[in-house]
Parts: structure tokens; sequence; C-alpha cells
């Protein structure tokens, strides 16, 4: 089965011994490697059994069902950057890391007043800040750990703000299955734990993994986007991570 997975250190980790063939699990799967949205896309046209896509984009996602294992739930979340301090307003343009991804949801319910968005690969955004191309961005993964190093300095944290709002967890991403494979979820869902429990014990086993797949990560920014995004929300989204999901995908489309 055809298995897509960002690229970014919490899913290596996460997923590491699965990929890497440590575990003996009653599945066979075939890891599809890229970033979000790419992986929002290739789910909008049903293009994968099973993948991790942002929580904003299962409003498009009708014939998949979200796995209580596997997510990326944070109390810190995407940040607004730019080469000075500024008020973000209308008149600003921003790079944005992909229409179906949760930053842009929640960018767009704190600053519905924005109107100049510019969608482009999370990873490119920092360059285009620092060189002049857009005015501020959207920063998620790896870049919320790593701005400071491109001469950048924060506006806005988006995941603060949410945590203020709500008092929930931010629901950045879940693991999708689409339903016609149903019958295989509660198996994916063991295999995630188990793969989960492996990398919690022997981190050593898959590093080279997650490293090779790391972009402007050095190991100590590896591990802080490991601590930030691999928690007890991860095993089981839980009550508490089934309303964040409510709420957020009750927030104004986008």
């Amino acid at each position: 089965m055809r298995f897509g997975i960002s690229s970014c250190p919490n899913d290596t980790f996460i997923f590491g011994a699965l990929y890497k063939g440590l575990l003996d699990v009653d599945l066979d799967l075939e890891f599809v490697i890229e970033d979000v949205e790419t992986l929002n896309r290739l789910c909008i046209k049903e293009k994968l059994p099973a993948s991790k896509v942002s929580i904003a984009c299962l409003r498009k996602l009708k014939n998949y069902e979200l796995l209580d294992a596997g997510g990326a739930f944070s109390y810190q979340g995407p940040v607004v950057v730019a080469k000075r301090s500024m008020e973000i307003g209308e008149d600003l343009t921003v790079a944005i890391p992909g229409e179906n991804t949760t930053a842009h949801l929640l960018f767009s319910y704190f600053h519905p007043e924005v109107k100049r968005k510019t969608f482009v690969s999370f990873d490119s955004i920092m360059d285009m800040v620092a060189d002049g191309r857009v005015d501020a961005g959207v920063l998620i993964h790896e870049g919320r750990f790593v701005y400071s190093n491109f001469g950048l300095v924060l506006l806005e944290d988006l995941g603060e703000m949410w945590v203020r709002k709500t008092g929930l967890p931010i629901p950045l991403g879940g693991i999708v299955m689409h339903k016609r494979y149903r019958q295989l979820k509660p198996l994916l869902e063991d295999a995630i734990r188990k793969s989960l429990d492996f990398a919690e014990k022997n981190p050593g086993k898959i590093w080279d993994f997650i490293e090779r797949n790391a972009r402007h990560m050095d190991q100590e920014t590896i591990r802080k986007h490991i601590k930030t995004y691999v928690n007890s929300y991860t095993y089981s989204m839980g009550n508490e991570g089934k309303k964040a999901v409510e709420v957020l995908l009750g927030l104004p489309k986008v």
C-alpha cells in the first residue's frame, strides 16, 4: 500500500522503523516522501491509499478517514516572519506554504484582510523573504526554529494566538486512509504506534533516515523539532485532539 509521509523530522522519526523494515507488521507499505502540500494534492486527487495531510485539507477529503495515531498536534505552530518589524496588513505580499495547509487556514483566520498571498513550497519561503521577493512569510516545520539564521524577525506566532483563543493544541497534520481501505485502518494505527515505540527506544537505529531527509537542520534543531511535534497526541489524539480538529475545521473557509 502506498503511504505518503513528509520529509520533516517528526514524520521520519515516527515512521523510520517502518520505512527501514525494522518491524514485523501485517502491512506492506511503499513510502512516498514529499512535502505536505504535495501530499495534500495527491489525496485530493485520491492518488494515495493513506497519507499524512494537513488537517485543514480534510474539508476536501470526503472519501478519507482520519486516523487516531500519527498526527502532529502541538502548542507551537506556524510563525510569520519578515526582514524587519512591521504591522501585518492588507498592503503586504505574504508567502504561504500551500493553499491547503493548516498554516494558510490559520493565517487567513487571523488576517482576513491580507489578499496578496503567493503559494510556494515551504522550504523556499525563508529565501524569498530574505531576498525581498515577498514582504513576509508563514513558516512551518523547521522554519520556526531557524529563521533567525536567514536574518529574519518574528512578526507573529500563529500557534500562540490559536492557543490563547481556544486553549487547545493546534491540529497541524494527521494520517488519513481512503475509505476503500478502511478494513486496514486498525492495522495501520497499530503499525504506527509500534514504529513510534521503536523510535522512542532506539532513536540511533533510525537517525540516519531522519538526518538524510532533514533540511536546514543540525542535530540540535532536529531534536527540537521532534520534541515539539511528537507527543502524547501522536499515539492518540484523544478527545482533546478531536475537539481541536472540530474547532479548526469550523473556521471560515479560505
